[in-house]
């Protein structure tokens, strides 16, 4: 029971820490705290362990559950403690891996050290070889981040606002640790280990540790002000610069007993739609420039941007399923990166020439079809009005 109550106190705590878009929980998946649902680039749906080290921080952002002014139960765990918690999750099959973050007790570098020490437990001690999302908190020194991407598949590093005086208004605490410049810092480890790696395979390491983790960052969406431009311009920026995995974005929900407890939550359509953009660049190949934004300077919460990009060039298409190459199928709405190479796949031996056919490649052809030629003809069976309803719906670009 002990361990059950900090982990309900810890878990939920930990919710500001995205490592996903939100998600429903699975229908089936086990009700214990900590279990958190997490999307794969694969379309994968896996369950994480979340939970944070410990929730007493010396830190008073505006918007955080955690701040140090605000008065609530605090706890935290022993790296021990978190470490044979996790295994017994993992044992039970309840969970697929572990995202571990955490509040700044006492300073950045003592409280980077636990958390290192819980990984190094898990790898060392438990012989864990599988998937680990580790923070890495603002201050951690360059031999913490080194360490940092030896334990760990994917290390993060949280930037919250597009720019210094965005994250005023979140973090004006932060400004001091120079969060770009500790995000440029980690990358360059990560680059490096992934050099290394390549010239000398497995050399030193732990049984199953021969990787480079991914790197990804988190942006808090609303209070700040921010527009979508400005996350969408530094979500192409981080993309082309540090190579990230991943840009996460936290829509903005007021916590009580904060000094934002009275602004308005962040509508989850608003993430959606960046989260959207972010695997249009990542995934897709397009540019920031490319994508429209209101006279607010924010995207649609009506349609998708890749449907507005597509309606605004309407002029590219209609595209020849049969003949186009990858990176043209790929800005056709209702076909992603797994549908474009089953395409290209079935292409070697067959044409395409109903929307059946493509259909069962994995197109969502009621988006795809009026931007489309079949073996030289165009197909509209089942065409019909899309509603507001239906466009806020689908996932898929």
């Amino acid at each position: 029971m002990l361990i059950r109550n900090k982990l309900q106190i810890l878990s939920a705590d930990a919710e500001q820490d995205v490592c996903s878009p939100h998600l429903r929980v699975m229908q089936g998946a086990p009700t214990y705290p900590g279990i958190y649902p997490a999307l794969l680039p694969n379309g994968k749906i896996i369950n994480l362990f979340k939970v944070l080290l410990t929730n007493t921080c010396e830190l008073n952002c505006l918007y955080c559950a955690n701040r140090k002014n605000r008065n609530f139960i605090r706890d935290e765990f022993t790296p021990q403690g978190l470490s044979q918690t996790f295994i017994q999750y993992l044992q039970k099959n309840f969970v697929q891996g572990l995202f571990l973050s955490s509040a700044i007790k006492d300073n950045p570098q003592k409280t980077m050290d636990k958390m290192l020490e819980t990984c190094m437990i898990l790898r060392k001690k438990y012989h864990y070889p599988g998937y680990i999302h580790l923070k890495v908190l603002p201050g951690s020194t360059p031999e913490q981040m080194e360490k940092a991407t030896e334990l760990a598949n994917r290390v993060s590093l949280n930037l919250e606002a597009p720019s210094k005086e965005r994250l005023k208004r979140l973090s004006p605490e932060k400004i001091s640790f120079s969060l770009s410049e500790n995000l440029k810092t980690l990358s360059r480890i990560v680059e490096q280990r992934k050099k290394g790696l390549q010239q000398v395979q497995a050399l030193s390491l732990p049984k199953g540790q021969d990787f480079a983790p991914s790197l990804s960052t988190q942006l808090v969406v609303g209070p700040a002000g921010e527009t979508d431009r400005e996350l969408v311009n530094l979500t192409g920026e981080l993309h082309e610069k540090y190579n990230l995995s991943r840009v996460y974005f936290s829509a903005f929900v007021p916590i009580p007993q904060t000094p934002l407890e009275n602004f308005s939550s962040t509508p989850l359509t608003r993430e959606h739609r960046l989260y959207q953009a972010d695997w249009l660049i990542h995934f897709y190949g397009f540019k920031a420039k490319e994508f429209t934004f209101d006279e607010n300077g924010n995207l649609s919460l009506e349609k998708d941007p890749k449907l507005i990009w597509a309606e605004k060039n309407m002029h590219l298409f209609p595209i020849e399923i049969n003949h186009a190459d990858y990176y043209r199928l790929l800005r056709i709405p209702g076909i992603g990166p797994v549908s474009a190479k089953r395409i290209f796949e079935y292409r070697k031996k067959n044409k395409i020439r109903t929307l059946q056919e493509l259909k069962s490649l994995g197109a969502v052809t009621k988006r795809a079809e009026k931007f489309i030629l079949l073996d030289g003809k165009k197909t509209f069976s089942s065409l019909t009005k899309t509603t507001k309803e239906e466009l806020l719906l689908p996932l898929t670009l």
